[in-house]
């Protein structure tokens, strides 16, 4: 059985490269079974619109997937997913938003903070090395608000500050373990995030063996990504990512379909 690969983004998002159709092909070059395009959701006005698709951009992305599946029925498997960027003061549209299309699964991911001494939101990647460390606590806060909202199926890159603000400390790690406390309570999957493989600085999975040690011994599931903005990064280091898991004595790996998860025994992964 072919890897999946459900971490997948598109030039919608305005920092993606390559046609849809390149992703795709690139996506049955690396062995895949199934892929899934998950973009990042668009939000209200007032929120950094480079980063995200736009709501007028929506039907293009569901009527190019459709043709896609079409085109490829038979060859590879191509869900329908969406990178939702939990906003807690924005839940009441991002609940609405997720109802009007019919998604196999939402990747649900925080990069926004709210600004320490200003009344906005910063970026992860905007904020400096030496204040990194004031908002790990904030940044793992909001994924465990984001765990409660009940609004998505899986956590993506779990610990991606490390790759800003550096290795985490004792009590970061323990943040850590309270935030993975409530994915578990909430029954979420977790996703192994290979870009961190491709990062210089960061040299591993989001998030780190330890981690994700610690994550199945809470009785959580996990899901592989490669989090490509790129054809050429589709599929990329799967097949590491799936070894770790197995060293961390994971047996299965999940994959979703109308928003059902459903697993997969990793031992038939290739």
């Amino acid at each position: 059985m072919g890897m999946h690969d459900l971490h997948i983004h598109t030039s919608l998002c305005n920092h993606a490269s390559g046609a849809m159709i390149e992703y795709v092909r690139s996506a049955i070059r690396a062995g895949l079974e199934s892929m899934g395009f998950s973009d990042h959701n668009p939000l209200v006005p007032g929120y950094e619109s480079r980063f995200r698709m736009a709501i007028r951009e929506m039907d293009i992305y569901l009527r190019t997937i459709s043709a896609l599946r079409e085109r490829f029925n038979g060859t590879i498997e191509i869900k329908l997913g969406i990178e939702l960027d939990y906003v807690a003061e924005e839940e009441d549209f991002l609940r609405d938003f997720i109802t009007r299309y019919p998604f196999d699964y939402i990747i649900g991911s925080v990069h926004y903070l709210r600004h320490l001494t200003k009344n906005e939101y910063v970026y992860l990647n905007e904020i400096p090395i030496g204040e990194g460390k004031k908002y790990f606590p904030i940044y793992f806060e909001k994924i465990q608000k984001a765990a409660e909202s009940e609004l998505f199926d899986v956590v993506a890159h779990f610990d991606l500050p490390k790759k800003f603000w550096g290795k985490m400390s004792d009590e970061e790690y323990q943040l850590a373990e309270n935030a993975l406390k409530t994915i578990s309570r909430k029954e979420l999957t977790l996703e192994i995030n290979t870009s961190g493989l491709r990062t210089n600085g960061v040299n591993e999975t989001f998030p780190g063996k330890e981690l994700i040690s610690l994550a199945r011994e809470n009785g959580i599931q996990f899901v592989l990504g490669s989090d490509s903005h790129s054809p050429a990064d589709v599929g990329s280091h799967l097949a590491e990512a799936v070894n770790i898991l197995k060293e961390s004595g994971v047996e299965n790996i999940v994959s979703f379909e109308k928003r059902r998860r459903y697993t997969i025994p990793i031992d038939s992964w290739r």
